[in-house]
């Protein structure tokens, strides 16, 4: 075998797409040319970005022969970009890395492995954890076994690799459902190769902060993820399992968006969208479905009454 197939058959694609996130993107960069694992090309695709974005790759690609910086000459949204970076991949894995966040130094290593010692998967997930603008972790989020990860929400995370020949079979992302476009990308996968969960302590560090793309799009996010569902549960007949899931799959999607309507100050929006919840799905979820409504409700409704004078502390105070 010759040292360019041996490369190839070893090698990991990771996609970067970046709009607007030339505060980050150094830091993403640097989590992948840290990686454990040797066999990477890191390929950096501007969709058009404003600010600093090519500059920076284009600096990090002079001085790194793996890293290639692919410029889209006009804006087409994240699915066009993965789609632009995966499409001219080589490698025999491919994994995608947002450009808020970072991997863990051995993300890669870890995710190659599983799948190489489970031929049958075709796609991997992993935990992962939460930080702060700062880089401060702040949560921890456990992805559940494959049985539940995708059977009526998006809990699948993305700490994720899947196989070359999964792209090849299943096709690109779809821009239809941009903001929601892994959710469908991975429904898809799961109906056509097995996915599994491998274990260990989440190697990827999702960063939440004011601009990041969920709470700037959170309308679209809530229209596409509304969307993905009623396409992966359309037919379901009245009163059986899948119908139950969807309504219970709807109600989640409505009031996991509500939290992010009360981060950017929407609390009507936010507090509808619970109340919708509550008539789609009145049962309570379980406590590892991380989903609170009535603490939910309760914090919503705190925001929106406090910008009137009632509520206010001064109205209280004497002297």
């Amino acid at each position: 075998m010759s040292e360019t197939a041996s490369r190839s058959h070893d090698l990991v694609s990771i996609v970067i797409p970046c709009y607007k996130g030339a505060r980050f993107l150094p830091a993403a960069i640097e989590s992948c040319l840290q990686q454990t694992y040797p066999h990477l090309e890191i390929l950096v695709v501007d969709d058009c970005s404003p600010d600093d974005c090519a500059v920076i790759a284009e600096d990090y690609a002079r001085k790194d022969p793996r890293i290639t910086v692919i410029r889209r000459s006009q804006n087409g949204g994240v699915s066009a970009a993965f789609n632009s970076g995966f499409c001219v991949a080589t490698g025999a894995y491919y994994t995608r890395l947002a450009q808020d966040d970072v991997f863990a130094p051995n993300a890669i290593e870890v995710m190659v492995h599983h799948l190489e010692q489970h031929p049958d998967l075709g796609l991997v997930y992993m935990d992962y954890q939460v930080i702060d603008e700062s880089g401060k972790v702040i949560g921890y989020a456990a992805v559940p076994g494959p049985d539940e990860v995708l059977s009526w929400r998006n809990a699948l995370g993305l700490c994720v690799m899947w196989r070359r020949k999964v792209w090849e079979t299943v096709g690109e992302f779809d821009s239809a459902f941009d903001t929601a476009e892994d959710f469908d990308y991975w429904l898809r996968i799961s109906q056509r190769f097995p996915i599994g969960r491998c274990d260990g302590h989440a190697p990827l560090f999702v960063r939440v902060h004011a601009g990041m793309g969920t709470v700037c799009f959170a309308d679209r996010q809530e229209t596409a993820t509304l969307r993905v569902l009623r396409r992966h549960f359309q037919g379901s007949r009245f009163l059986t399992r899948r119908w139950f899931l969807q309504r219970k799959a709807l109600a989640y999607a409505l009031c996991s968006n509500a939290s992010l309507y009360t981060l950017s100050g929407k609390q009507v929006k936010a507090l509808l969208n619970i109340l919708y919840s509550f008539l789609l799905w009145p049962f309570p979820y379980r406590p590892a479905e991380s989903l609170n409504r009535h603490k939910l409700f309760a914090l919503a409704l705190l925001r929106f009454f406090q910008p009137y004078p009632l509520f206010r502390k001064s109205r209280f105070t004497t002297g």
